[in-house]
């Protein structure tokens, strides 16, 4: 399988800042829309969202929408993104999924990965604020938990509650 790579390209003196989104297979280049002297905000994960669209803008162009999916990321020694496809099935592993709980409150998804390991490394990749990392399970669980609560409060639930630990 390939990975996708999106650079930024410094404007010149007859172009605008680019990002360009390359693999094996082809490339992409896509107008910034901004024109940034530094490479710091380039490489920060504000942009992340912004270089996974280009990226997603590739897949487009290669005819692999139903073939593909983004699975992980992470940056290389230049601070460009590398984005790892892996072959879409139908149904994903449930059991692989790993979420970062951020400083900001929000469940971020981190993809599939096979250990704690492998999702810690791309959240630090990534420039993530995480304050707790959680497999699928433990997401369910939070998930039962939460729903068992708004039920109490709405006077709807039914004991036992869900069992908290595995």
């Amino acid at each position: 399988m390939q990975s996708i790579t999106v650079e930024y390209l410094k404007p010149t003196a007859h172009r605008k800042a680019r990002l360009k989104a390359k693999c094996h297979a082809g490339s992409i280049t896509i107008d910034a829309g901004v024109t940034l002297d530094h490479r710091d905000y380039w490489g920060s994960k504000d942009t992340y969202l912004i270089e996974r669209t280009v990226a997603l803008a590739l897949i487009a162009k290669m005819g692999w929408n139903q073939l593909v999916k983004i699975t992980g990321a992470g940056r290389d020694y230049r601070g460009n993104v590398v984005f790892t496809l892996t072959q879409n099935r139908v149904q994903q592993t449930w059991e692989r999924q790993w979420f970062a709980l951020l400083a900001c409150g929000n469940l971020a998804p981190l993809g599939d990965h096979g250990d704690y390991e492998a999702a810690e490394a791309t959240a630090s990749d990534l420039g993530l604020e995480v304050i707790w990392l959680a497999d699928a399970d433990t997401v369910t669980q939070w998930q039962k938990s939460a729903e068992f609560v708004k039920a109490d409060i709405l006077g709807q639930s039914e004991y036992p509650p869900p069992v908290l630990a595995k």
